[in-house]
C-alpha cells in the first residue's frame, strides 16, 4: 500500500505535515510550522522533502524519513517555489523564480552540500526532473505568449504530460504521432520536450498589449460579457460594478438572492458616445481584474476570445499531485 504525505491547517499560523496510508491509516505528523508546503517521495519511497515558506523573503528546505528519522536541513536561503529531488536520489532541484538551483552531491542527495545554479530568466514554479536525470520539465509562466486553443484541450495536455502519455493525446493528431515513433526509445525525455515546446510554439500567440478606442456604450457591451456594468451616471462621473446576477428561490422561493451590483471604482463620464480616455480604459480593467497580467489580455477583453490559462495559479497544484502517477 503507498503513502502520501499532506499539510493541514489546525489553526492561524500553524501547518502540520503529515503522513498516511492511502486509505488514511498508520498516520504520522512529522512537523509543524507557520507555512510548509510538500516536496516529493524520493525513489526509494521512504524518504520525502518538504518546505516552509517562511514570513520574510527566504524559505528553509528539509529531508526527513517518513517514520519522522534522519531530519536535515538542506542549505537554501533563497525564496522557494517548488522542491523536487531527481530519481537517483543525487541531486535536489529547487526553482525560486528567477533560477533553477540544484543542490548535489556525488553520492546521495540527502546529504547534498554543493549549490550550483541553471541560469534562466522568469522561470518555473514547478519541475520534475527525468527518469535519466538528463532533463528537468519546468511550468513557466507565459509572460510574453498565451494559449490560443481550449481551456479543456490544454487540461488535457497538462495530465498528458504529467502521467507520460503523450502517445495518447497525440493520438489523431499525424505530425506529432510521427514526431514519437521518431524518438530513440521511451527514455529519450530530451526529444519529449522538444515536441511538446514545438507543440506550445505552434498553439500560443503573442500577448496582445495594444490600446483600442471604444465609445462608453461599447465598453459597456464589453464588460457586460464579463460580469460588469457602467452605472449610476451622476454629473461627469459613472460607477464600475461587478454583477452578481439574482439567484431564483427554491421552493416558495425559499433561497432567493436578488441581484447584486457591488461599487468597484468610477470614472470620468461626459456620455455613452463619448470615446473613452486610455487612463480611464486602464482603471476599468484594473479594477476588474481583466488586465493581461489577470490572464485577459486585449484580444480577450474586446474580442470574447479563449481567456488566457495562467499557468501559475491553475496548474501547480494538479501537477504536483500528477507528478508520480
Amino acid at each position: 500500500m503507498g503513502s502520501v504525505m499532506y499539510v493541514t491547517f489546525p489553526a492561524p499560523q500553524r501547518n502540520e505535515l503529515w503522513v498516511a496510508d492511502i486509505d488514511g491509516g498508520n498516520k504520522l505528523r512529522l512537523a509543524t510550522g507557520v507555512s510548509l508546503a510538500t516536496g516529493n517521495w524520493a525513489s526509494d519511497n521512504f524518504h520525502l522533502a518538504f518546505y516552509e515558506l517562511g514570513t520574510g523573503t527566504g524559505g528553509k528546505a528539509y529531508i526527513l524519513g517518513a517514520d519522522g528519522s534522519g531530519l536535515r536541513q538542506l542549505p537554501w536561503t533563497r525564496p522557494i517555489d517548488s522542491l523536487v529531488g531527481s530519481p537517483d536520489q543525487k541531486s535536489v532541484y529547487v526553482t525560486d523564480r528567477e533560477s533553477i538551483s540544484f543542490l548535489a552531491s556525488r553520492s546521495h542527495f540527502f546529504q547534498a552540500d554543493l549549490i550550483a545554479a541553471l541560469s534562466c530568466s522568469s522561470l518555473s514554479f514547478w519541475s520534475s526532473v527525468s527518469a535519466d536525470t538528463r532533463s528537468v520539465f519546468c511550468v513557466s509562466p507565459l509572460r510574453e505568449r498565451v494559449v490560443d486553443f481550449p481551456q479543456k484541450r490544454l487540461d488535457s495536455l497538462v495530465v498528458a504530460i504529467a502521467a507520460n502519455e503523450l502517445e495518447s493525446y497525440f493520438e489523431k493528431d499525424a505530425r506529432y504521432q510521427e514526431r514519437l515513433r521518431l524518438l530513440s526509445g521511451p527514455n529519450d525525455t530530451d526529444g519529449k520536450v522538444r515536441l511538446i515546446a514545438d507543440f506550445l510554439r505552434r498553439n500560443t500567440r503573442a500577448r496582445d498589449d495594444s490600446t483600442r478606442t471604444v465609445t462608453y456604450s461599447d465598453l459597456n457591451r464589453v464588460l457586460r460579457r464579463h460580469g460588469f456594468e457602467l452605472r449610476n451616471p451622476s454629473g461627469n462621473y459613472i460607477n464600475v460594478m461587478r454583477i452578481e446576477p439574482a439567484k431564483p428561490g427554491r421552493f416558495l422561493g425559499i433561497g432567493a438572492r436578488p441581484e447584486r451590483a457591488i461599487f468597484l471604482a468610477q470614472i470620468g463620464f461626459p456620455g455613452w458616445k463619448d470615446q473613452v480616455h486610455k487612463a480611464a480604459l486602464k482603471r476599468v480593467r484594473e479594477a476588474t481584474n481583466l488586465t493581461s497580467q489577470d490572464g485577459c489580455d486585449t484580444k480577450v477583453f474586446f474580442e470574447d476570445a479563449e481567456p488566457i490559462a495562467v499557468l501559475i495559479s491553475e496548474y501547480a497544484e494538479p501537477l504536483k499531485r500528477l507528478a508520480n502517477k
